[in-house]
């Protein structure tokens, strides 16, 4: 046994034993920046039993304070869920442009990787390297991903910020098969590159940021430039930055950061 743990019915911990658990209260992980439980997509303090931000699907459950924990039952109910769509930037892709790529599921299903990674022919042709949430780009949790991007040998340590966007299950389906069409599609530069990748998967989602408005109607898109795209991503109100969760410790460069 490497730790043991025991807790409140909310989540705060009463004695430790050991070190080195990557999970701690219903098997979700710890946040070490915020010292706060990270359940996919909010933010969760067990003192008093409440998340930081409201539940993406609050309007279903309008009975229920959209700030609780597990309808205050915590003893009879557990709050696993953490749908979303984190998207993944790499400033210097591209030759400055930027790469962009999705992560999408959750840690109580697992996430999977949608990056479009060129072409045959560089700027066009059939997709090279297509990583379409196969077996090889299918992590279990966020962290496993952030191991596998330590390694030199992966594409997957290419990637400087990441921010995540709620979403529901139903809709990371749609975005998942949006994402992983495109994925295999053949590759444009102009029209069908990694940042498509990304647009698709959003539009699927219902996601995509307002750019504007029209006749006092929204307009949604994003930039085909994959470092503004990012950029308009980040502007959304509910997007939330989770390099801490994902990117690399060898890409954490502040250097970078200021770029966002």
């Amino acid at each position: 046994m490497i730790e043991s743990r025991s807790c409140t019915a909310y989540g705060t911990e009463r004695t430790s034993t050991g070190s080195g658990a990557r999970t701690s209260y219903i098997g979700r992980e710890h946040d070490n920046e915020s010292d706060l439980g990270f359940y996919g997509v909010r933010l969760y303090e067990p003192e008093y039993g409440r998340f930081l931000s409201t539940d993406v699907l609050w309007g279903e459950y309008l009975p229920l304070q959209p700030y609780q924990y597990a309808g205050n039952e915590p003893v009879m109910a557990l709050d696993r869920n953490g749908d979303s769509i984190i998207v993944l930037q790499d400033w210097e892709g591209a030759h400055g442009a930027g790469h962009s790529a999705v992560l999408i599921g959750g840690d109580d299903k697992g996430w999977k990787l949608y990056s479009k990674n060129g072409g045959e022919y560089v700027a066009f042709g059939a997709s090279k390297d297509p990583q379409a949430g196969g077996d090889l780009e299918s992590f279990k949790t966020l962290s496993d991903f952030q191991m596998s991007a330590r390694d030199p040998g992966q594409l997957q340590g290419r990637y400087d910020n990441a921010l995540l966007i709620p979403t529901s299950a139903e809709d990371d389906k749609k975005a998942g098969a949006a994402a992983e069409k495109q994925v295999k599609s053949n590759y444009l530069l102009a029209g069908a590159s990694c940042i498509t990748v990304v647009h698709d998967a959003l539009e699927a989602a219902g996601k995509l940021p307002v750019l504007g408005s029209l006749f006092g109607s929204p307009v949604r898109g994003l930039s085909p430039v994959p470092n503004v795209a990012f950029k308009q991503i980040n502007a959304m109100p509910e997007s939330q930055n989770v390099d801490s969760r994902v990117i690399s410790p060898e890409r954490n460069d502040p250097e970078r950061k200021e770029d966002k």
